[in-house]
């Protein structure tokens, strides 16, 4: 355990993730969010210990981490918080049926998501756990034959929006893996790498991804808010049964960068 300002913090695992706890959700100066920024590049995935907060005070801590994504009206959405973006398996309270494959928000757009934040306001009875898994070491632990091949792969996504499947982080410097297993189109090579070798590539990540010592399952405690950097960070949701229900609240940083010019 270690404190730093009056934030207290416990690691998850030796490199990823760590728990933060004593946060006054109601008064982070501006020591606190220098902090929070730190820790969220140090650890990549931070678990803040809170309360369920109101759509408004979601805003308010979010925005400790830069401007937020807005989006378009939906029936289920808060119309006064456009910020918020809501799924549930209960479909008068937000998108159904979403995210449950391995991803990066915002992979679809040029300038993609950079970090994300999760709070779940109705905690189903069993299950609903959500999967975040390091993609740092994702690409450390490919083969070095891989290596090679994967930092000539380019994904396509709809609208033929392009990413590299290896991009270097622009703050930290460390190369990671990107891709969203569910919305990409296409992934060619721009060194004519044969498809078997990038079938090949891609399945390996994918055995990566799940391994127990990259991989975290997040079970969800009431007031959990959970900041991911995208860009090191991998998620999925799991299901749950038809007979409870799982509500989560959604917002993101709005990217100002293409990944190609990290």
């Amino acid at each position: 355990m270690e404190t730093i300002s009056k934030i207290t913090q416990t690691k998850l695992y030796e490199d990823f993730g760590t728990i933060i706890e004593n946060l006054n959700i109601d008064d982070i100066d501006k020591k606190e969010t220098i902090d929070l920024k730190a820790l969220l590049q140090k650890h990549q995935l931070l678990i803040v210990k809170s309360r369920t907060l109101t759509p408004k005070e979601q805003v308010v801590f979010s925005k400790k981490f830069g401007e937020l994504e807005t989006f378009p009206f939906y029936p289920t959405q808060f119309k006064d918080y456009p910020e918020i973006f809501r799924l549930s398996t209960d479909i008068k309270k937000g998108h159904k049926n979403v995210g449950f494959y391995w991803h990066q928000d915002g992979s679809f757009d040029i300038k993609p998501t950079p970090i994300s934040i999760f709070h779940l306001i109705k905690i189903p009875k069993s299950g609903g756990e959500t999967l975040f898994s390091n993609a740092y070491k994702v690409y450390d632990l490919l083969p070095e034959e891989m290596k090679t091949i994967a930092e000539h792969l380019k994904t396509v996504h709809a609208g033929g929006i392009k990413h590299d499947l290896v991009i270097t982080h622009p703050i930290t410097g460390k190369k990671a893996i990107y891709i969203n297993f569910g919305l990409t189109h296409q992934i060619y090579s721009i060194n004519n790498s044969k498809k078997e070798d990038i079938r090949a590539v891609i399945d390996e990540i994918e055995r990566i991804i799940n391994l127990p010592d990259v991989m975290y399952a997040h079970s969800w405690e009431e007031g959990d808010i959970v900041v991911i950097d995208n860009y090191s960070v991998f998620h999925q949701a799991t299901r749950v049964n038809d007979d409870t229900e799982r509500t989560l609240h959604r917002t993101t940083i709005k990217g100002s960068n293409t990944l190609n010019d990290l």
